[in-house]
């Protein structure tokens, strides 16, 4: 269920990245105020953003959202050696997820699997090297 999900919103957001970016990984997420958080949270939902985040090659990009996370533009492009993990749960609000970036973001607890994805894409690569580029061993031919 989680990948056919996943399939879904590859296709929905594909369209709006740069030509020849494929994704490597891709959630939908909230920005905003925690959904865990009880009653407040609740009656400020309506002021939390929904998006898709989605890290490719090239770039972390966060897309804004409609009902049922219909991709509708990219509003942000993060540096690729930015990390959004480890997706960190508190004990008492297992259900949510908090992604490392500039705002609060969560995602619920069965979408971390993708921000490790996305993550594991910058363990093996050195600096100054985009991440899923193959990194060229130096030493040329006399």
């Amino acid at each position: 269920m989680v990948e056919d999900r996943c399939e879904l919103l590859r296709q929905r957001t594909q369209p709006l990245l740069e030509e020849g970016e494929e994704i490597q990984a891709i959630f939908p997420a909230k920005i905003g105020l925690n959904p865990g958080g009880g009653m407040l949270s609740g009656a400020f939902s309506t002021l939390d953003r929904k998006v898709v985040i989605v890290a490719t090659a090239r770039a972390v990009v966060i897309v804004e959202a409609r009902r049922r996370y219909q991709p509708t533009a990219v509003t942000k492009r993060l540096s690729r050696d930015t990390r959004l993990g480890p997706a960190r749960t508190s004990p008492l609000k297992r259900a949510f997820a908090r992604v490392e970036l500039d705002e609060p973001t969560w995602i619920s607890s069965i979408w971390r699997f993708e921000v490790d994805k996305a993550d594991s894409f910058l363990d093996d690569v050195g600096p100054g090297t985009t991440a899923g580029d193959d990194v060229e061993g130096e030493g040329g031919s006399d």
